[in-house]
């Protein structure tokens, strides 16, 4: 799911469409590479201008017993690939209670593996990976790194997904642990919902974002 403001839109689309869980853990990148820890979290009550948004603390506080997450409510709480998605949550599935995770580029495999395996065995929580993708990029070469993403993800290869820059997505890392997790769940189908650019929704001649919203289904 992009964390993009103009692809708001897509996003909207994809929320609007959801029946509401008990809870959403957002996975996404730490832009600054701020903070001590590879994974941090925040633990606010969100307020937006259609709502608030409270952080699920016993969700976290489960989580923090088995992977090494540290709250820093200053990292997470500036970081758009958070705060671009919770108004959304508020608008569209007023009640439900978030966890923010934001996730640096060197967060290693074992760790995604460890958050994925703690994530799976929680019950009533939607996974949601915000990651954008090819940056800064022409529409045609972004939608060729897109389609190596797409490959790398249907053949699961994470050494070439964590190698990946923002040339091809910005955050490897929650794009690993969104895999493992639905896998750990025996999700069986993957469908593209939107494959898009900035282009598509501004000026399509300058270098932009790229878009990919994939959802990932039970079996």
């Amino acid at each position: 799911m992009p964390h993009h403001a103009l692809a708001g839109e897509l996003i909207g689309g994809f929320f609007s469409a959801l029946p509401k869980p008990r809870t959403i853990v957002i996975l996404g990148p730490n832009h600054a590479e701020s903070g001590s820890a590879n994974i941090q979290a925040s633990d606010y009550i969100w307020e937006t201008p259609v709502g608030s948004v409270e952080t699920d603390l016993t969700l976290l506080a489960n989580l923090g017993t088995s992977v090494p997450i540290t709250t820093n409510n200053q990292v997470v709480s500036s970081d758009q690939s958070i705060v671009t998605l919770i108004p959304y949550l508020a608008h569209y599935l007023p009640g439900v209670k978030v966890v923010p995770l934001v996730l640096k580029y060197t967060t290693l495999e074992e760790e995604c593996l460890a958050l994925a395996k703690a994530l799976s065995a929680l019950p009533d929580v939607l996974v949601v990976g915000s990651i954008d993708f090819a940056h800064n990029l022409d529409s045609k070469t972004s939608e060729k790194n897109s389609n190596i993403v797409l490959s790398s993800i249907k053949n699961r290869n994470y050494e070439d997904i964590l190698s990946m820059q923002s040339d091809y997505l910005d955050s490897p890392p929650s794009l690993v642990t969104v895999l493992m997790y639905a896998d750990l769940l025996g999700s069986g189908r993957m469908e593209i919902l939107a494959s898009a650019d900035s282009g598509d929704f501004d000026s399509p001649y300058s270098p932009g974002t790229g878009y990919l919203s994939l959802v990932f289904y039970a079996k």
